[in-house]
């Protein structure tokens, strides 16, 4: 089981990836903006975050760079998750640190092969 958490500011969003996840039997956790997104991976230390780039309070490009300055949750793989679809969108994204990057809308298996990908599908936390 792997502890994943979904940064995304619409709630449909974070519900459907998240019921995907779970059925999978990773742990969900939420938040709606970076700046709470922020609060919850220093608080949890989730195995992988995934992360929407375009959100209000603080975007998850102002929250990568604080989460990569931050020793605790430097190390913890963002997939980038996000609707700007164009080829230089993503090179900025990875050039940024992101570990993945994923075009909204998003099928929720894709989401769930890519967080399974990078954790592996039988992760455990130890």
């Amino acid at each position: 089981m792997a502890v994943i958490l979904i940064v995304d500011d619409n709630f449909d969003n974070r519900s459907i990836y998240c019921a995907m996840l779970e059925h999978r039997g990773h742990a969900c956790l939420v938040a709606e903006n970076g700046q709470e997104g922020v609060q919850v991976a220093c608080d949890a230390l989730p195995d992988i975050i995934v992360m929407d780039l375009s959100m209000p309070v603080m975007t998850g490009w102002q929250a990568l760079e604080l989460l990569k300055a931050i020793p605790q949750t430097s190390a913890i793989p963002v997939i980038a998750l996000t609707a700007h679809a164009l080829p230089e969108d993503e090179a900025r994204a990875r050039s940024a640190g992101f570990d993945d990057y994923v075009r909204k809308p998003a099928q929720p298996m894709t989401v769930v092969a890519i967080v399974e990908r990078v954790v592996g599908s039988a992760s455990v936390r130890g």
